[in-house]
């Protein structure tokens, strides 16, 4: 489990693909420390276990089926990588509950400058709108960030300097392909409100009603 509060920006040193399995190298000297092997560590919000570790090296296996739905494939020796350790029991959770799951990848259909800000609109898979909502959370390329508006097939957050200076979001331009996972809160409480409209759980109160008389929508 993770925040989506990225403690440092890493450097890919390697990426090597085959059929069964690929090996992913980055450079890491913040979240190098501590870690050891079997840690689970985010890359681009992508949940990996760490295999190897020389000092801020840092390699890591990733299946055929992370590879299929992240952009980890897209990376090259050089690129930078937003890295956030595992979270532990006693943390502030800065951002929100981050799996390192990966719904899909998105392209950015525009980036804005607004100020010292960037506006920056995304597109949305077909299925994960119920999933996206005004001021709800969202994860994009690891960072844990706010929804500002969403329609039929894209969806908007904004950019403070911070997240700029301190991600790679700053490198993104239109057409980039980036790693996104959905509220992992949204998709329990669509589940629990689909089964209760066909009555797999008849006997529950839950509805949209009481969802959002308590504030979860």
């Amino acid at each position: 489990m993770f925040t989506g509060i990225i403690e440092e920006v890493g450097i890919v040193r390697n990426l090597f693909c085959a059929d069964k399995i690929a090996q992913l190298v980055i450079e890491s000297k913040v979240c190098s420390l501590h870690s050891k092997q079997g840690d689970s560590i985010s890359v681009n919000g992508c949940c990996l276990t760490l295999t190897k570790i020389d000092g801020a090296i840092l390699t890591f296996d990733v299946s055929p089926e992370t590879l299929k739905r992240a952009n980890l494939a897209d990376l090259t020796a050089g690129e930078k990588v937003n890295v956030e350790r595992s979270l532990k029991m006693e943390d502030r959770l800065g951002g929100h509950f981050v799996t390192g799951h990966i719904d899909y990848t998105a392209k950015i259909l525009s980036k804005i400058l607004k100020g010292d800000c960037v506006e920056i609109k995304i597109e949305i898979a077909k299925g994960f709108e119920r999933f996206l909502a005004e001021k709800g959370s969202v994860t994009v390329d690891g960072v844990s960030l706010t929804v500002n508006n969403v329609s039929n097939n894209s969806f908007t957050i904004m950019l403070i300097p911070h997240t700029l200076h301190s991600t790679t979001l700053i490198d993104k331009d239109r057409g980039s392909r980036l790693n996104i996972e959905t509220d992992i809160l949204a998709k329990y409480a669509h589940n629990l409100m689909d089964k209760n409209t066909t009555g797999y759980s008849a006997n529950t109160n839950l509805s949209k009603e009481f969802l959002s008389n308590h504030g979860f929508i």
